[in-house]
């Protein structure tokens, strides 16, 4: 294998556009009557409120990047690589702070960063695939860190190989926690 870098210009135009898309999106497809539900977290209430917000003129604009992005991918596929790898999050899983889990959380620069490179995949909307690579040396929990290899259209097939053999020659998988074994034998 060869590797190549690839530069993707514009990523942070291609982030806001996904991330209003989504939210348009999200926003379309649930009625107003979920902004009164008292069941729904801070965050998710957010989410709503800024995709009702996202004019015409934006949708139109985020969905250019989208066709800009899919173009310049494939363009990518067809003349320099069979794969593209990014690191599935660019920083260890952070910690949930103690009072999200009963309230939620809303941290936008914070999701930014998760999120840097896994949109991409579904911007763009080629196949991809997350896996484990290796694990944090944090003192009290190994946390698992990932990569993401994205594909052609139509090569989910050389995703699998990848995935399969990453996950038999490279790296040792630690079972959760809390995992229970389930087997048929």
């Amino acid at each position: 294998a060869t590797v190549v870098e690839v530069p993707i210009p514009h990523l942070k135009a291609l982030s806001l556009s996904h991330g209003l898309n989504i939210s348009s999106a999200f926003s379309n497809f649930n009625e107003d009557d979920f902004y009164q539900r008292n069941d729904l977290e801070p965050a998710t209430k957010i989410q709503l409120s800024i995709g009702k917000t996202v004019s015409a003129v934006e949708l139109t604009s985020c969905n250019r990047m989208r066709g800009w992005a899919m173009e310049y991918i494939g363009k990518q596929f067809a003349e320099k690589m069979d794969v593209f790898i990014t690191p599935a999050c660019p920083i260890v899983a952070p910690r949930i702070p103690p009072g999200a889990l009963s309230t939620g959380e809303s941290n936008i620069p914070l999701f930014s960063t998760v999120m840097r490179y896994v949109f991409l995949v579904n911007l763009a909307g080629f196949p991809g695939m997350a896996m484990p690579v290796g694990y944090s040396n944090e003192e009290d929990q190994k946390l698992p860190i990932s990569m993401q290899v994205m594909a052609n259209h139509w090569n989910d097939a050389l995703l699998m190989r990848i995935s399969h053999f990453v996950e038999k020659k490279i790296v040792q998988r630690m079972a959760p926690k809390h995992f229970v074994k389930v087997s048929l034998e």
